[in-house]
Formats: structure tokens, C-alpha cells, sequence
């Protein structure tokens, strides 16, 4: 430990349940997600200054511990994945953390990150040994030209 350290930037969560879930970088922001039994989001934060991007509101329901990936598809437009029992997976604008399409709520809480391959996500759900279930999705994917002509 070094005693001269000092917080570059913090970040205040809801703190009904530990956080469980870790932040993860898409270029320079910090995209650090927050689902929990209370309000929740999804935000990107700049990993320089911690100065906050965007906050995008998350439906409430049980905490979610998974982690999301990026999805990037070559040729394609980049995008957040994210899961939750009560969003279900989800993909998201990294630059606007504009929500792009959801697959709507999963059964139960989730705690293992998403997978990509074969063009399916993979995410599952579960509580302790009751009642597991996985969720394929095969997510909308557009081209970056595409996407820029939208906007």
C-alpha cells in the first residue's frame, strides 16, 4: 500500500447489496454498471477524470452481478452488452449509452457475464440451485455506416 495514494475520481452507488459487478473500459470511458434492488443504471465515465459521459436509467428488480462485455463485430457498430433479470440482455450505445434493443427480463438474478460467438450472446440466470436458465440471443448488428447516417 502506498500511504501517499489518493482517489483520482469517485463514484456514488445505491448501496441496498454490496457491489458485485466490475467496471469495464471501451476506449477512454470507464463504462460501470448498477442494477440493484433500487435505482439503477448504466453510466460511462471518462477514465481520465471520472467526469461523467452518460447515465442511462436500468429497470429495478433483483441486483445483477455480471459483468458486460463489448461487442464489436467487425465492420460493425460497437456495442455495450449488458445483463439483468429485469432487463434481460441488452445492447448498448458506448458513445450515447443509448439502449439499442433488450430481449426482455430473465427469470432470476444474474451473475455470470455475457459470451459472443457464432453471433449469438449467450447470458445466463440462476438462484444458488434453483431454477438455471440460459438465453440465446442473435443481436441486431448494424453496419458503422449505418449508424453514423442515423445519427
Amino acid at each position: 500500500n502506498d500511504p501517499a495514494a489518493t482517489d483520482i475520481y469517485t463514484l456514488s452507488l445505491h448501496d441496498a447489496l454490496p457491489i458485485s459487478h466490475s467496471p469495464i473500459l471501451a476506449g477512454e470511458r470507464l463504462i460501470v454498471p448498477n442494477d440493484q434492488k433500487g435505482p439503477s443504471f448504466l453510466a460511462a465515465l471518462d477514465r481520465t477524470t471520472g467526469a461523467e459521459l452518460w447515465r442511462t436509467p436500468r429497470p429495478e428488480r433483483n441486483a445483477a452481478y455480471s459483468t458486460p462485455m463489448i461487442l464489436a463485430p467487425q465492420g460493425r457498430q460497437p456495442q455495450i452488452i449488458c445483463i439483468s433479470g429485469a432487463a434481460g440482455i441488452a445492447g448498448f450505445h458506448p458513445e450515447t449509452g443509448e439502449e439499442l434493443w433488450a430481449s426482455g427480463a430473465m427469470p432470476l438474478r444474474t451473475v455470470a457475464s455475457p459470451v459472443f460467438g457464432e453471433g449469438v450472446v449467450l447470458a445466463s440466470c440462476g438462484s444458488g440451485g434453483r431454477g438455471k436458465s440460459l438465453v440465446a440471443v442473435e443481436p441486431p448488428l448494424s453496419t458503422e455506416e449505418s449508424a453514423e447516417e442515423s445519427a
